[in-house]
């Protein structure tokens, strides 16, 4: 678990009654809170880079995915306390390098992978796929393919379900993935479902993420391994270089939750409430 601290923003600078409140030692991994002190895996300060947090939190679950095993990173916190900025939910239209977070830069990540492993191996096959779902009440939203929207109730026509299967698996019934062949088609499909998902104003976040978010990319790989004889050997005659198949496929889930604050902070009410 890490914990990062951000800077004051917005109309938190305007207030002259607006103060952190927190002290860190993120050399220690600790968080000072009074006379309080809690430790956590990692702890990154209100100057912490955005390619920091990326390189320390998401590139060797990355790498693990290419290995088979599936990864999710979930930011948790209260609304306006920067999850969906860390995790890079937001818009990127116009949004400087250095203010992408995780969810781009693990596009970038993915395809670099990829291509450094065709180098590699001449034999290899790889197939990125991307969903993008929103939970919003008692309902899951395709943010990808959000289907005929109701003007009179806002409420989409697309109704999706949650599976169990028989291996204990877990599924989405009718959610869309869309097959990507570069970071470009990949941020432009996390912008396409951005602009899908449920928000509005409160008294912490003029723009508050009132649902749900989760992103997952699906990573499956064809490994064709042929086993040439020692070196020194020649085959016999007539013989056929020894091939064998590994299918490799892992999923990472990017989860980005609404607020976790109080109702009372949020001056929330009707619907959003």
């Amino acid at each position: 678990m890490a914990v990062r601290i951000r800077p004051l923003v917005g109309r938190e600078l305007r207030d002259a009654n607006k103060r952190i409140c927190i002290e860190s030692h993120a050399e220690e991994n600790k968080l000072q809170i009074g006379d309080k002190m809690f430790g956590f895996d990692r702890v990154f300060d209100t100057y912490a880079y955005q390619e920091d947090i990326f390189d320390i939190c998401s590139r060797n679950l990355i790498l693990g995915c290419f290995s088979g095993y599936n990864a999710t990173i979930l930011a948790y916190g209260q609304t306006g306390s920067g999850k969906t900025h860390t995790m890079g939910t937001g818009s990127t239209v116009g949004l400087p390098q250095e203010q992408i977070g995780i969810v781009p830069r693990v596009f970038d990540f993915i395809f670099q992978e990829v291509e450094n492993r065709r180098r590699q191996s001449e034999f290899s096959e790889f197939s990125i796929k991307v969903q993008f779902l929103e939970l919003y009440g008692d309902d899951i939203h395709d943010l990808l393919d959000p289907g005929v929207i109701d003007k009179a109730t806002g409420q989409t026509t697309k109704v999706l379900q949650i599976r169990e299967e028989k291996n204990g698996s877990i599924s989405v019934s009718g959610l869309k993935a869309e097959l990507v062949n570069s970071k470009a088609e990949c941020v432009q499909l996390l912008n396409r479902g951005i602009a899908h998902r449920v928000t509005s104003s409160t008294l912490m976040n003029e723009g508050s993420s009132r649902s749900h978010a989760i992103f997952t990319v699906t990573i499956d790989q064809k490994i064709v391994k042929v086993t040439q004889p020692p070196e020194g050997e020649q085959p016999a005659e007539g013989t056929e270089p020894v091939t064998s198949e590994e299918n490799i496929s892992a999923k990472f889930h990017f989860v980005d939750l609404a607020g976790s604050e109080r109702i009372k902070k949020t001056g929330a009410s009707g619907k959003t409430l």
